[in-house]
């Protein structure tokens, strides 16, 4: 189970996903700059895989879906422990501009409580594993 985030490229002003159009997306790059790009910023990750990289660092571990495009649109992310994974997704918007998008929440607030959607998901997956060893416990 991961909390899943997707990063796109957004022109203007946009608070709410429901605002955005199709013209205010860009492409992020092709996928060889894409992949240059998440090197440059993580070092420390795996990206041999064209179309999955990973990043497991202490606390997290982050898979990059970037997919089989040579023009790459969009990235979903998926990541699994703790919320120490949020300066991940702090560094890549403030060093690329790209929007990123929480699955639940809608668009990452940098400026304002970005952990609410990682917050929420971290209870739903606790209530989800919660009710999993109850069922298995009443068996």
């Amino acid at each position: 189970m991961s909390w899943d985030v997707m990063i796109m490229h957004i022109t203007g002003e946009i608070t709410d996903i429901e605002e955005i159009t199709e013209d205010q997306v860009i492409p992020l790059g092709s996928k060889h700059t894409v992949i240059d790009r998440l090197r440059s910023l993580f070092p420390d990750g795996d990206f041999r895989d064209s179309a999955w990289g990973t990043l497991e660092r202490e606390h997290y571990f982050i898979e990059f879906n970037i997919g089989s495009e040579e023009e790459i649109d969009s990235i979903m992310l998926h990541i699994r422990g703790g919320d120490d994974a949020i300066e991940v997704l702090r560094i890549i918007n403030e060093e690329t501009g790209w929007t990123l998008i929480d699955d639940g929440e809608g668009i990452i607030d940098f400026a304002d409580h970005p952990e609410k959607g990682f917050q929420k998901w971290q209870q739903y997956r606790d209530q989800v594993m919660k009710d999993m060893h109850e069922d298995d416990t009443k068996s």
